[in-house]
């Protein structure tokens, strides 16, 4: 479901909005689906549920829509 704007407002201020695990600008690596080894920031919560969706900005410049169960942080 998409998220609405009060969902991203909260997501946006650092609080955990239904199952999100991410936070913004989290470094994160694609471990699965397209995009698998790319790299980038997390800049938006785009989707909520049981696998949220979220908007990556990657190194590469492009923005790519990915699930939760396929990005993992980058410790640095």
């Amino acid at each position: 479901m998409k998220a609405s704007i009060e969902q991203i407002n909260k997501w946006m201020a650092g609080e955990v909005v239904e199952n999100s695990m991410f936070k913004l600008n989290d470094d994160v690596k694609i471990i699965s689906g397209n995009n698998i080894g790319a790299v980038g920031s997390v800049i938006s919560l785009e989707t909520v549920g049981s696998d949220p969706t979220y908007l990556i900005e990657l190194v590469s410049g492009e923005d790519a829509n990915v699930k939760q169960s396929e990005i993992e942080k980058i410790h640095s």
